[in-house]
């Protein structure tokens, strides 16, 4: 695991903020082009996390239970990227939480690759290693690497999906994700707009609980 993640002060940085693993939520929509209801209820936990008092604090995800997906994943990650530098020669270096040059927004790589690139790893399920082994990858994750990317500043990742049940030459899939400058314009946009529907939100929370300690 990457040694400069899952700590309190990692989950203190991206407390109440768009990060590049759930950026798929800003930018889901409903019927018609409408805001859908995971990006609406997405909305609502960051704000939550916001407006969290000291004597209520937001419990991190990696505070509670795990479900065993999640535990799959964290417990094979290091063997993935070990596997990944045997395979490649790559060195991967620990990637801290790296906030968007211009946006309240922020990802976390798995590591960095020299000055140009990401590394981001998957260990998924059976059936989800399947389609990356035929060179399929969903929305979720390419958003979340190239927003990866935006953060960074940065111009390619490696993507990889890992999964030990598979033959020895099927357990270890590599695939490189170019920088896309159109789609990153596209997701920053909506990332901006969400943001300000987000301040908008917490103005008027303000201004209901003063109305409420007035009253």
């Amino acid at each position: 695991m990457n040694e400069l993640q899952h700590t309190a002060a990692w989950h203190q940085q991206r407390l109440g903020i768009p990060t590049a693993s759930s950026i798929w939520k800003v930018l889901q929509r409903g019927r018609g082009g409408a805001p859908s209801l995971t990006r609406a209820r997405y909305m609502a936990e960051l704000i939550a996390a916001r407006r969290a008092t000291d004597e209520e604090p937001i419990v991190p995800v990696f505070d509670r239970p795990m479900p065993f997906e999640v535990q799959w994943g964290l417990f094979h990650e290091d063997e993935a990227r070990s596997r990944y530098t045997l395979k490649t020669g790559n060195a991967v270096e620990p990637a801290p939480f790296i906030r968007h040059p211009r946006l309240d927004s922020g990802a976390s790589p798995d590591g960095l690759l020299g000055t140009d690139g990401v590394l981001e790893i998957k260990c998924p399920t059976q059936a989800t290693h399947l389609r990356h082994l035929e060179g399929v990858i969903a929305d979720e994750y390419r958003f979340q690497v190239q927003w990866q990317l935006a953060c960074s500043q940065r111009q390619f990742a490696e993507f990889v999906s890992f999964d030990p049940r598979w033959r020895r030459d099927e357990m270890l899939h590599v695939q490189r994700i170019e920088r896309d400058n159109e789609l990153i314009s596209t997701m920053e946009q909506a990332v901006a707009e969400f943001l300000d529907e987000l301040e908008e939100h917490c103005i008027r929370l303000d201004r209901l609980a003063e109305q409420r300690r007035a009253a």
